[in-house]
C-alpha cells in the first residue's frame, strides 16, 4: 500500500493507490524544488479558476515541468517510486495530454500558496488541500 513519499516507497498499483497519491499533491507544493515557483503569476484580485487561467503564463509553467523533472530526478536517486509516479503524471498534464491550468491539481496548489503568502489563507497543507477538494 502506498501511504508516504520517500526513499523507498512504491509506485501505485491500484487505482486506489494512485488516489492515495494524489492527494499528497497538497504535500508536494511545499517540496523544495517547488519553492523558486513562488510566488505564481497570481493576478490581483481573489483566486480563482479565472485567476488561475489567465496567470499560468506559458514561460512559468515551463519552470513547473522543470521543477517535476528535478522531483522525478531526486525520485530516482532516492528509489522514490510514489514521488516519481507523481512527478511523471504532473508532467504529463503539462506536456503531453495537456489540461487546463486551473484544472491542475499541482498549478492550483501552487497558486493557492502564493494567495496565501499574499495574507488571503493559511499557507499549510491542510488547507491547501481543502481547497482543491472544494476546487
Amino acid at each position: 500500500m502506498v501511504a508516504r513519499l520517500g526513499p523507498g516507497s512504491p509506485a501505485p498499483r491500484n487505482p486506489d493507490e494512485v488516489e492515495l497519491l494524489l492527494r499528497m499533491v497538497p504535500k508536494l507544493a511545499y517540496f523544495p524544488e517547488l519553492h523558486a515557483l513562488l510566488p505564481a503569476p497570481l493576478p490581483p484580485g481573489p483566486l480563482s479558476p479565472r485567476a488561475v487561467a489567465e496567470g499560468a503564463e506559458p514561460q512559468w509553467l515551463l519552470r513547473v515541468v522543470d521543477a517535476l523533472w528535478a522531483l522525478e530526478q531526486r525520485a530516482s536517486d532516492h528509489d522514490d517510486g510514489g514521488l516519481r509516479f507523481l512527478a511523471v503524471t504532473l508532467r504529463h498534464f503539462l506536456q503531453e495530454q495537456r489540461i487546463d491550468p486551473a484544472e491542475h491539481p499541482l498549478v492550483v496548489a501552487l497558486f493557492v500558496r502564493t494567495a496565501a503568502r499574499r495574507g488571503e489563507l493559511p499557507d499549510h497543507p491542510a488547507h491547501v488541500a481543502r481547497v482543491l477538494d472544494g476546487w
